[in-house]
């Protein structure tokens, strides 16, 4: 934490920072923002000569992001409307960042690019913050989770430097408990206490991994020991007999709630409310009015509401209109895997409650947020159903098959990490394609791909008539035994390590969609995509730069082209060039802007309103259009 301290307060005497993004990943639960928070109290109380800006994940969740794209104006809407006084405009606000005067941390870089149906892509947000950092004395500090990470970032910039968070030991969760309870060494001991029951009940995780990865060493653990001890809880009964060890945790804690507020409702009851709210609203952490816990087939008993309102897991979400939220953000994704692992071990995918298919819906991509929670429940004699309904969605609902595929992924790599990837990739997909594995024969027919396909050897592997959107292929091993044939590729892909990608076989009759097309154009040495598409698909981008909520934005500094989607095209050079050349666009000085920036001539501004309303390509529209052709051919 020190190290961090002296990065963000630029007082350090190792001049490695310069120009560097720090980023602090871990799991869930293990404390990213309780450490975000503690650093910017720290930056309050130290006197430093840098102002922080502090952006909690929470408020990415109230904003209606979807049709902003550029990440300057995500932190100028939430400053306006969380930081009224604060009069930063993106000007400004780049300029003091980069002048050493601010210094900006991010709590929740996963939840702004993974939040539903947001438009940003995280790789070129994070190739955005690093060219501010690169080029200042900027300071930034990201927050995410490990998985996510890992899953949807493809190629990390030289100037980020990643820090990780680790679980708790023993040994500091005894520590922690000492100084929580500093004046009560009673209570002390006591948490200690339920804590090594907890422990103790904790059965060893079914994968080959370490015994940290279980639940309750993580600090969210630790810290709910904590609460639990300091509202009266004295001993816990958690065992872990086909469940959880959180989840009879929260049990014993409900029945406590039962014994100290005089419940009608049992504590069984309670959580089965509680659960049904978590999968009834989106969010990580979702606020909801009290008295939907009364609607809900499960819901608690009228006389008991009023009550819940102290109810041990629950906090206010905001003053006076009886809004509430979980009082630990791990819960509510915990509740929703729940949920999710026992619908898919008693119904078939048809009979899937609505509830269920929408989180499934939003998490087919493997963003893993609720993927991450349903570790705790799914294990490796759950494979089969898992590919069964695997199987169910590639028939019924594509656009779902992804996220049984990265559950399946999941399952093969956690609870058997001592396979091969060879091994993996035979467990996997001779599961999903229903055949055992000595008899899978090697074709992967009409699958829907979305997101991360990891570490999986896939040579002699022929892929037929497969669809692969969004997708990010890392440390894969194909050669020309790997066949794609009659496959479609669209969206952002990336392909990052791995072997054999020069040798790999592809079929005349696959199809490459923009922007999925530059990808395999540099992998394959050949052109694959449609060159007017990506042309109409880079015009859309480009005159988008010069448009904000519905009206033009005539002026851009140069510092901001590179960035959103155009930026991660890789042809950003290549269009500014076209702009300039048919006098779309002229070169500008800005005043604090080294490099100026560009603006819409005076006599294509028409031509610009006239397309972004009616999507017609006319004038100096259509110049940019034809020059655009004939520089892609």
């Amino acid at each position: 934490m020190d190290r961090l301290l002296r990065y963000l307060r630029a007082t350090g005497s190792d001049d490695t920072d310069d120009g560097v993004l720090q980023v602090l990943a871990s799991n869930a639960g293990v404390g990213k923002t309780t450490l975000s928070r503690h650093l910017i109290q720290r930056l309050l109380e130290g006197g430093a000569k840098v102002i922080p800006v502090y952006v909690e994940s929470e408020h990415w969740r109230r904003l209606n992001l979807s049709s902003i794209e550029d990440l300057w104006d995500v932190i100028e809407n939430s400053l306006r409307m969380f930081s009224p006084p604060l009069a930063l405009n993106q000007q400004l606000f780049r300029h003091a960042l980069r002048q050493g005067y601010i210094c900006f941390i991010f709590d929740g870089f996963d939840e702004l690019c993974g939040f539903g149906g947001a438009p940003f892509d995280p790789t070129a947000v994070l190739y955005d913050l690093c060219s501010v950092a690169a080029s200042s004395e900027a300071r930034v500090l990201l927050t995410t989770r490990s998985r996510f990470w890992e899953a949807r970032i493809s190629g990390v910039p030289d100037n980020v430097r990643i820090w990780s968070l680790d679980a708790f030991n023993r040994q500091q969760a005894g520590a922690y408990f000492r100084r929580v309870f500093a004046r009560d060494r009673e209570k002390a001991n006591l948490a200690a206490e339920v804590y090594a029951q907890l422990r103790r009940a904790a059965q060893p995780p079914e994968h080959t991994g370490s015994v940290r990865d279980q639940f309750v060493n993580l600090p969210l653990c630790v810290r709910m020991v904590a609460d639990y001890v300091r509202d009266g809880g004295t001993s816990v009964t958690a065992s872990s007999i086909e469940r959880p060890v959180l989840q009879n945790f929260l049990t014993d804690i409900c029945q406590r709630e039962t014994r100290r507020q005089s419940l009608q409702t049992p504590a069984l009851r309670q959580l089965a409310s509680l659960q049904d709210v978590a999968l009834s609203y989106s969010g990580v952490n979702p606020s909801f009015p009290l008295a939907d816990l009364l609607l809900l087939p499960d819901g608690v008993y009228e006389e008991d509401l009023d009550k819940m309102a102290d109810h041990a897991l629950l906090r206010p979400a905001s003053v006076g209109d009886r809004q509430f939220g979980f009082r630990y953000d791990f819960i509510g994704p915990f509740f929703r895997a729940s949920a999710i692992a026992e619908s898919l071990r008693v119904r078939p995918f048809s009979a899937l409650p609505e509830t269920v298919k929408s989180v499934i819906t939003d998490e087919a991509d493997g963003k893993g947020n609720v993927l991450e929670q349903l570790r705790y429940f799914i294990g490796a004699r759950d494979l089969p159903i898992v590919a069964d309904h695997a199987r169910q969605a590639r028939l019924a609902d594509p656009d779902v098959a992804p996220f049984f595929f990265h559950l399946a992924v999941s399952i093969v790599s956690d609870h058997d990490a001592l396979l091969t990837r060879k091994e993996r990739a035979t467990r996997l997909f001779s599961a999903l394609c229903g055949e055992s594995e000595d008899t899978w024969s090697p074709t992967v027919s009409g699958w829907r791909f979305r997101g991360p396909l990891s570490r999986l050897k896939l040579k002699g592997i022929r892929f037929l008539a497969c669809k692969f959107l969004d997708c990010s292929f890392k440390h894969c091993e194909v050669d020309d035994t790997t066949v794609l044939e009659g496959c479609v590729f669209g969206g952002y892909h990336a392909i990052e390590g791995g072997t054999g990608w020069h040798r790999l076989t592809v079929k005349d009759d696959c199809r490459f969609l923009y922007p999925a097309d530059t990808v395999w154009e540099s992998v394959l040495g050949r052109g694959v995509g449609d060159r007017r598409e990506r042309a109409t698909k880079l015009l859309d981008m480009v005159l988008s730069k010069f448009w904000r909520q519905g009206r033009i934005n005539a002026s851009i500094a140069l510092t901001n082209w590179n960035t959103g989607r155009l930026g991660q095209s890789g042809q950003a050079a290549l269009v500014l060039d076209v702009i300039l050349a048919a006098d779309f666009a002229a070169r500008i000085k800005i005043t604090g802007v080294g490099d100026g920036g560009v603006a819409v001539q005076k006599d294509a501004m028409a031509d610009l309103q006239n397309y972004m309303d009616n999507n017609r390509v006319v004038g100096k529209v259509e110049a940019v259009h034809t020059r655009l052709l004939t520089a892609l051919a």
